[in-house]
């Protein structure tokens, strides 16, 4: 699903500006989610240029993956 999101920026002319995309799979609980997410955050804010960013969260699921826990994690480690 991410990389549906990457895809429509490169073809909306904004390719050059992606700076990474980023994704999971496997079930990962809301801890895993929140210490990825901050590396995730971490690395696009490591060097302040004065440009701004955008992270955009997309999301969908499988039978096994508990979506609260996953986008609290996200949430988490936004706030």
């Amino acid at each position: 699903m991410v990389a549906i999101y990457a895809h429509t920026v490169g073809d909306l002319g904004y390719a050059s500006k992606l700076g990474k995309y980023a994704e999971y799979s496997g079930a990962p609980d809301e801890e895993e989610v929140l210490q990825y997410a901050r590396v995730v955050i971490d690395c696009a804010t490591a060097n302040p240029d004065g440009q701004r960013r955008a992270l955009i969260v997309g999301g969908s699921f499988a039978n096994f993956t508990n979506v609260a826990a996953t986008f609290n994690g996200i949430i988490r480690a936004i706030i």
